[in-house]
């Protein structure tokens, strides 16, 4: 938050409709009870009850797990955790994740109900070796201005929804807060030059905005502080909201760890407390969280020749498997399991599975082939890429084609192709990429020492696990297609409340899972 003198620094007329946790004077004032946020230490507000045939709903990311991993699991270990919870679940055998399969719409599609074009995070920024500057992958808006730049001379500027923004990403507070002089700026009609944060980036609001809206308590613990723009637009969606900094962390034991903080977040939530153990919250009707310790797994180890995962892999799915049993008993003991939906599922998949198809190309031969000036791009196992002349996407096209091999495209896509396959208009969306390029299985532009990545479009990417676990829930198994957006219209109905709430939904239709009783 800013300090008073900045406020004092706004236009009057704006800074009289600030709300108690958010500077964004370009939002509009909302009037719904804002309950449950309360100071640590003082006396909590009753969490109210829904309607619903719920009283609680959880989502989980597993972040990287396929449906085959799972397939694998409990056929491996058939006393696991996610063995017995999927015997009162509905299970998705054919679940697939946003596209791009990147972390920040896979984040944005089960909290919104929509897809990138209508939510409008395309991509995060992460480690790579994309352009302005090294080692930083970020996308594009062409209706924003630069940082620092006050909302004068060339409109168009790189976006960046990760540690980047942390005021010190080598420590897992982030150095407590954003550095904000590395937010973009929207020139409001009133002529205000406004910073834009992470929440107020996106296009529509978010199932905590709506839970919230009914004066419930709403949770959710993710890899960056950054990942806040789950808030939704208003910033008031979290009750409350806990975002150690991945990037601390280095490695596989120390991910480990790392996912702890989020495991016990969960805890602590089922017994109405902070994340920190601190009394007061309420228990929250709904919450949801994310764990890199297979993901991590998955790009430094991998999997066998087989196809089986290597031996670090395995451990850490039993890392969370563990975990998830020791939730579910938590959940036992504060009386809270038998009235929880429990979503679990991941933002995305991991490519590719088989060990011999890693091909890595530098990212410079790349750029190279494209062969017209960019502004931006964004290429890990796929490549979104913005051009400074939109007239020239035929030509990229045409160049990368006659150069497919030499940077492993398998598909490349402009203009209404872009559209048909369910992206937005780049004509029209100031996010949407000009040129998208779809990757021969294996492909990472890269020259690190990873062996798998997300963020394409191929099976490995999308494909992910997801089932929806309740002890009143038979167990079935559908093998028709869903998609992770479909989890925000179901814990909104689960909950009691309409799915139309939610702006996404009502955009593209969004349905609930199928198979679960409301």
């Amino acid at each position: 938050m800013k300090s008073a003198l900045a406020l004092l620094a706004l236009p009057a007329a704006l800074a009289a409709v600030i709300r108690r946790d958010v500077v964004d004077p370009g939002a509009p004032t909302l009037n719904y009870p804002i309950t449950g946020m309360v100071t640590p230490g003082n006396p909590g507000f009753p969490t109210p009850y829904t309607q619903g045939r719920y009283k609680h709903a959880a989502y989980l990311s597993i972040d990287g797990m396929h449906e085959s991993d799972l397939q694998w699991y409990i056929e491996t270990f058939p006393d696991s955790t996610m063995a017995a919870l999927l015997k009162t679940a509905v299970h998705y055998k054919n679940a697939r994740c946003s596209s791009p399969s990147d972390s920040a719409p896979g984040t944005l599609a089960p909290a919104t109900g929509a897809s990138p074009r209508t939510h409008g995070f395309y991509y995060d920024a992460g480690t790579g070796e994309c352009l302005p500057g090294p080692n930083v992958v970020h996308r594009y808006d062409g209706a924003l201005y630069p940082p620092g730049s006050n909302c004068t001379g060339p409109i168009g500027t790189t976006t960046a929804w990760d540690e980047t923004l942390d005021l010190n990403n080598t420590v897992y507070n982030g150095g407590g807060g954003f550095n904000t002089s590395m937010f973009p700026l929207r020139l409001l009609p009133s002529g205000y030059c406004a910073p834009v944060s992470p929440w107020s980036f996106g296009r529509v609001n978010t199932c905590f905005e709506v839970i919230r809206q009914q004066g419930l308590v709403t949770a959710y613990t993710d890899k960056h502080p950054a990942y806040s723009s789950v808030r939704g637009p208003s910033g008031l969606g979290l009750s409350e909201a806990f975002f150690p900094e991945i990037n601390a962390a280095n490695g596989q034991a120390e991910t480990e760890g790392y996912d702890d903080l989020h495991w016990n977040a969960l805890k602590n939530w089922n017994y109405g407390n902070y994340a920190n153990g601190t009394a007061g919250l309420g228990v929250p009707s709904l919450y949801g969280s994310n764990f890199q310790t297979v993901s991590v797994s998955q790009k430094a180890y991998g999997y066998q020749a087989d196809l089986t995962p290597s031996a670090n892999l395995t451990q850490a799915f039993k890392q969370v498997d563990s975990r998830l049993g020791e939730l579910v008993a938590t959940m036992k003991q504060a009386g809270t399991y038998d009235d929880t939906l429990i979503v679990v599922f991941a933002k995305h998949g991991q490519s590719p599975i088989d060990p011999t198809l890693v091909r890595k190309i530098p990212h410079s031969t790349l750029l190279d082939v494209v062969g017209v000036p960019t502004v931006q791009d964004a290429s890990d196992d796929a490549s979104y890429i913005w051009l400074q002349n939109k007239n020239d996407a035929p030509t990229a096209k045409a160049n990368i084609l006659n150069n497919a091999t030499t940077v492993g495209a398998a598909a490349v896509w402009i203009e209404d192709e872009i559209v048909a396959n369910g992206f937005g208009n780049p004509w029209l969306d100031s996010r949407t990429p000009d040129v998208i390029i779809k990757v021969e299985p294996g492909v990472i532009y890269t020259t690190a020492s990873k062996i798998a990545e997300h963020g394409g479009l191929n099976p490995d990417d999308l494909d992910v696990v997801m089932f929806a676990s309740n002890p009143k829930i038979h167990a079935d198994t559908r093998d028709e297609i869903v998609y992770t957006r479909q989890i925000a219209p179901t814990v909104v109905k689960a909950l009691g409340y309409d799915p139309l709430l939610l702006e996404g939904v009502r955009a593209e239709g969004t349905q609930p899972l199928p198979g679960l009783e409301f």
